[in-house]
């Protein structure tokens, strides 16, 4: 072999060394990456550390490879991780049925590169939601004709700004009570994070812990619980899938002029969907809607 051919020979061996070294390379840093962005990216969410052509052939391959999965009909193009496929809200893009997918993306660029928002709904419709619905930050009230022991020493605050006597009860529920000069006493059930199935057990439930209470007061002539009246509760679900690192939160008014609201329960993990309404029912009238089978 001349030198001349040996010379050219260790140039393109090299070159190919150079070339699976800068794929290799880029195809750690791809992965790496995606890892630290924690969501679905596009090309320009990838420094300049490689040119476009490499990225995409790297890309190519990966996706080839199911390393990463591409999101079918959109442009810009965007990839994840494959095994993100069944984030909630991700998979409804990589449904194994034969459902449609797929949902409005729009790109916004600016100088920090482009920014991806998904449509809302579509991201809600991906959810898994259970057919029970909840209710939590229920508010009950009734009129009490006469009231004992209601004073600092027995462990009540007084609010000035409201005219009234407050406290707290720690049972199942964390209950406060607050007792106004006029007889009214209004009775905030805390329990967001351990919502009451909106049914027959989930109210028995809710009535047995106003019970509870009613003996705990020891006040006389105070009409029976389920002659109380629920003012307010917040009436929902909260989605099967866990959702994590989400910061989803939307108000909004429904056709009965009500308030709803969809947003993130960081702490336990779940989308959940309300709607705040006004019953203005008694718990014994809520039992019979529910064996009659009422909406609310």
């Amino acid at each position: 072999m001349c030198s001349m051919c040996f010379v050219e020979k260790t140039r393109k061996m090299t070159k190919n060394d150079d070339t699976t070294m800068t794929t290799t390379t880029c195809r750690s840093y791809i992965l790496a990456e995606a890892k630290r962005l924690d969501r679905a990216f596009v090309y320009l969410d990838l420094d300049g550390r490689f040119t476009y052509g490499t990225l995409r052939n790297t890309i190519s391959k990966l996706v080839k490879e199911e390393k990463i999965l591409k999101f079918p009909k959109e442009c810009t193009a965007r990839f994840i991780l494959a095994s993100w496929k069944d984030r909630p809200e991700y998979k409804r893009w990589f449904r194994n049925d034969k459902t449609p997918t797929g949902g409005r993306v729009k790109v916004f660029r600016d100088d920090l590169g482009a920014r991806l928002v998904v449509d809302f709904v579509s991201f809600v419709e991906s959810l898994d939601w259970g057919e029970l619905a909840y209710v939590h930050d229920v508010r009950v009230e009734f009129d009490a004709v006469r009231i004992d022991g209601v004073s600092s020493s027995a462990g009540w605050l007084w609010s000035p700004r409201s005219h009234s006597w407050r406290r707290r009860f720690d049972l199942e529920f964390p209950l406060t009570v607050q007792v106004y000069d006029s007889g009214r006493v209004q009775v905030a059930v805390r329990c967001s994070l351990k919502p009451i199935p909106f049914d027959f057990e989930g109210l028995t439930r809710l009535a047995a812990v106003l019970g509870e209470l009613k003996g705990l007061l020891g006040w006389s002539n105070v009409p029976n619980v389920v002659d109380w009246t629920v003012t307010s509760w917040h009436y929902g679900k909260d989605s099967l899938n866990e959702v994590s690192g989400s910061s989803l939160n939307a108000t909004f008014a429904t056709w009965s002029r009500t308030l709803g609201r969809i947003y993130c329960k960081s702490e336990l993990k779940k989308i959940r969907v309300e709607e705040i309404q006004s019953p203005r029912r008694t718990i014994q009238a809520l039992f019979e809607g529910i064996m009659n089978r009422e909406e609310i």
